[in-house]
């Protein structure tokens, strides 16, 4: 059975949603937000009522607003990373997804844009660089060694095999002499 909700209900889900909605006029004037990007910017509700969506997207973000512009044309953005910027002007990263709204005949109502704020990931993201670079360091480091012990073990084999070729050198020398002393020696014994 399908669940009809009335305007409170509605209201009280959008308000609850742990993203952040915005609802902006064909001007791009901020309609509505709920509760979820006061965190993101830190502004209210009431301070935004009326103002240019502008005043919560940052001036580099330039490409927000083309895209924007495409989603009237193109139809709906998906995961569209960028920055908003909260009161103290410092950048925040937000995941936005927008799509247009249209009245039953198709004329443009307005835009209704969702954000997700992308500060831990991005937090998490830096923390798995810089472990990934620890790692690199530590598989060059031990590279390194792996290289000397394999070259000292190299040396070391090199001398192995020149000590073992002067045992043998020393033994043929022994056998040799022992094979001139014997036919000295019984000469010697007869004389």
């Amino acid at each position: 059975e399908f669940l009809l909700l009335d305007k409170e209900q509605v209201i009280n889900i959008i308000e609850n949603m742990a993203d952040a909605v915005v609802v902006l006029s064909p001007e791009a004037t901020i309609w509505y937000v709920n509760k979820a990007l006061r965190p993101i910017t830190g502004w209210s509700a009431q301070e935004l009522d009326g103002a240019p969506f502008g005043k919560i997207v940052s001036d580099d973000e330039i490409s927000l607003f083309s895209m924007i512009q495409q989603m009237m044309t193109l139809g709906p953005i998906r995961d569209y990373d960028t920055c908003f910027v909260n009161k103290e002007g410092e950048k925040v990263p937000v995941s936005f997804n927008g799509s247009v709204l249209r009245d039953e005949g198709g004329r443009m109502l307005g835009l209704v844009g969702i954000a997700r704020d992308n500060r831990e990931i991005k937090k998490l993201i830096l923390k798995l660089e810089e472990a990934n670079a620890n790692l690199e360091k530590k598989v060059l480091q031990r590279t390194a060694e792996l290289e000397k012990a394999y070259n000292e073990l190299k040396s070391t084999e090199a001398q192995l095999i020149q000590s073992e070729k002067m045992a043998s050198l020393g033994q043929l020398a022994a056998g040799v002499a022992h094979e001139i002393n014997n036919p000295i020696g019984y000469i010697n014994s007869n004389l």
